[in-house]
């Protein structure tokens, strides 16, 4: 009878799975695969450059750090960590900006930050540079990691355990996703 019980269970788990996973589109995930898309890493090599802010915290830096360590460890391919000094937005430059830069700045975005929830961030691209910010330092770096996990394909599955890709390119699709915690 237990083994009844628990099958009739399983079955109707399965069917409350299945019944609310349908298509997403692109704009409730924020990712437009339909978009050109951007060649972060090709052939061993890469334009991009990480941005951080020269008046950056030491998590925005972390982050930007852990962005170019994880995508070298998948593709072979180390993308630098500059500070934003000097810098001006351009759409058509090559940068990833993590957390509030002169870049960010620059692209005069109007997003409205209360909705991220505290620990919420955004990851957008516009022509070639992608922004990464959160209303505060851990969102910044947990739109870093969500990034990674999105689009590199690393996965964080416990504290000591780490599975990181081997990729010979790194494309990136059109990004236009905000996240913010439930937990909150």
């Amino acid at each position: 009878m237990k083994k009844i019980i628990a099958i009739l269970l399983l079955c109707v788990c399965v069917c409350v799975a299945a019944c609310g996973k349908g298509e997403t589109s692109a704009e409730e995930n924020g990712i437009d695969y339909g978009a050109k898309k951007l060649s972060l890493v090709s052939g061993g090599e890469t334009e991009y450059s990480i941005v951080y802010s020269s008046a950056e915290s030491v998590s925005q830096k972390f982050a930007a750090d852990e962005l170019s360590g994880f995508i070298e460890q998948a593709t072979g391919v180390k993308i630098p960590v500059i500070k934003d000094d000097g810098l001006r937005f351009n759409r058509n430059y090559p940068y990833i900006s993590v957390g509030d830069t002169r870049l960010l700045k620059g692209a005069n975005l109007d997003f409205d930050y209360t909705t991220l929830n505290s620990d919420g961030f955004f990851i957008k691209r516009l022509g070639n540079t992608i922004l990464i910010d959160g209303e505060n330092d851990r969102g910044v770096l947990y739109g870093a990691y969500d990034f990674l996990e999105k689009f590199v394909g690393v996965r964080f599955l416990a504290a000591d355990a780490t599975y990181v890709p081997t990729l010979d390119k790194l494309e990136i699709p059109g990004l236009n996703i905000a996240e913010k915690p439930a937990f909150l």
